[in-house]
């Protein structure tokens, strides 16, 4: 019975798979985005299929086996370039330089070698029968899978650490790009991160038993993080798009509108050499170019190269103030850096330098505080539900308004209307 569960659960996650593929690939705008997840589809269908293959051709088990090392190594560098498919400043593109990461995948490919060398009857002793390996080729065999097994951990905790690093950058990114992130924050990925830990340790853990001759537990506990792990992917993979996408066009450096003709003259000098001399500030894009800034350290080191003066910083967050003040421009949810940058006729970056630095904000926060302190005289006046104020101030959803509005004021707008009301809180300008 148990082993009919398994074989159901098996099937399942099979299926799930086999119908997503087509559909991840049938966007031709966003195939080679979705390429790297359908990789970690096609690894994750060869290591499900093993209960199936033990069920229905027992005698194939112990050569199935040997596929799997390629398919586990495959798993960490395809779902670390799905994340930097999504989080990427630029139309992301299979590359030549991502066939690095196939490297390991050659090593679990020579494990597969190894094992297709054995006799059915050495397979049949080590893989089934629980046979002792103990000279000439059946035990380099065992030693070497113990080893690729060591080897895949490293792989998955440097992965695993790559993710983590990537989508703080990505994070990062959208905070001075962008006022509403609501639909570009990939929060759900850090929850599935989770959810793939679990299932690869699970499959550790069956690969293991099922080296002793124990698999009982491990491999329905395997199984069931499989089909839920590969269902979530399915579902949110076919509805995340690239985080940058429909922005990848933008250009970072716009025409400086003179604040004086001095200023002017040393601001034009300043673009023509970035543009001769491929300065990293004078890059495409706009995300690509916060990104780059974002790499370096600090605030002194990311804008030691920039031209803009102190005296130029104040004079672009009077500008930046007053023409929130007078123009309400954070009314716009779809608000982003390029468009303020456009409006003022200022760099981009020299925006973003100036929030970072003059202001002590990034754009996402400055923008809210702009918004949380349009709406708190509608909160006091309790003439409108909050979804109904978030929504007239900027914001898209009542989430992140709520969000915006704790950290600005330490409270819900609940609190913040009854505080006022008892007269323990002075509105602040």
């Amino acid at each position: 019975m148990e082993d009919l569960l398994l074989f159901a659960i098996t099937m399942a996650t099979l299926g799930q798979i086999v119908l997503c593929i087509p559909l991840l690939l049938a966007d031709a705008k966003q195939r080679q985005s979705r390429l790297p997840l359908t990789v970690y589809f096609f690894a994750s269908a060869v290591l499900a299929t093993g209960p199936a293959i033990y069920l229905l051709l027992p005698a194939w088990y112990s050569l199935y086996i040997a596929a799997v090392f390629p398919a586990w190594f495959l798993l960490g560098p395809s779902f670390y370039l799905y994340v930097q498919a999504l989080t990427s400043s630029t139309p992301w593109k299979m590359q030549g330089k991502h066939l690095i990461h196939v490297i390991p995948a050659g090593f679990g490919l020579a494990i597969t070698m190894l094992v297709l060398t054995l006799t059915p009857e050495q397979r049949q002793g080590i893989f089934i029968d629980g046979a002792e390996a103990d000279s000439g080729l059946p035990l380099l065999t065992v030693i070497s899978i113990f080893l690729s097994l060591l080897v895949w951990i490293i792989q998955s905790i440097f992965y695993v650490t790559r993710i983590m690093i990537c989508l703080s950058r990505y994070r990062k990114q959208l905070k001075n790009l962008f006022a509403n992130n609501d639909n570009r924050e990939l929060g759900w990925l850090y929850a599935l991160l989770i959810l793939v830990v679990s299932t690869w340790i699970f499959s550790l853990l069956a690969m293991m038993s099922d080296l002793a001759l124990e698999n009982t537990l491990t491999s329905r506990l395997e199984a069931i993080l499989s089909l839920v792990l590969v269902w979530s992917l399915a579902y949110l993979g076919l509805r995340q798009k690239p985080g940058f996408e429909g922005r990848y066009g933008d250009s970072q450096v716009l025409e400086i509108n003179p604040l004086d003709d001095k200023e002017a003259a040393h601001n034009a000098g300043h673009t023509k050499k970035m543009n001769e001399t491929g300065d990293s500030q004078a890059v495409s894009t706009e995300a690509g170019s916060i990104e780059t800034e974002q790499e370096e350290t600090g605030n002194s080191k990311k804008y030691q190269r920039s031209a803009l003066s102190e005296e130029q910083a104040l004079r672009i967050a009077e500008k930046i103030n007053t023409v929130m003040a007078q123009e309400q421009l954070y009314l716009d949810s779809t608000l982003s850096l390029n468009k303020l940058a456009q409006h003022l006729a200022i760099s981009p970056n020299y925006i973003s330098q100036t929030l970072n630095e003059t202001l002590d904000s990034t754009f996402f926060d400055f923008i809210n505080q702009w918004r949380i302190k349009s709406a708190k005289p509608m909160i006091i006046e309790n003439k409108a539900n909050v979804l109904t104020i978030a929504l007239e101030v900027g914001f898209n959803a009542r989430s992140s308004f709520y969000k915006a509005f704790k950290k600005e004021t330490g409270m819900t707008p609940g609190d913040f209307r009854k505080s006022h009301a008892a007269g323990t809180c002075e509105l602040v300008d």
